[in-house]
């Protein structure tokens, strides 16, 4: 989150037990998420892209 290079389970941050693992979980969900499901999602209204 802080963007420190060295931040892990064996080096944490000040914050790491706060995010670590919604952090790990965020990264899985990109992963899994193409940018067509993203577009599909606001064509059928579960989200909105205020540009």
């Amino acid at each position: 989150m802080l963007g420190l290079h060295s931040c892990d389970s064996d080096h944490p941050c000040p914050v790491h037990h706060l995010v670590g693992d919604t952090k790990t979980k965020f990264v899985e969900n990109l992963k899994k998420t193409t940018v067509q499901d993203l577009v599909a999602d606001i064509k059928m209204g579960k989200s909105f892209l205020g540009i």
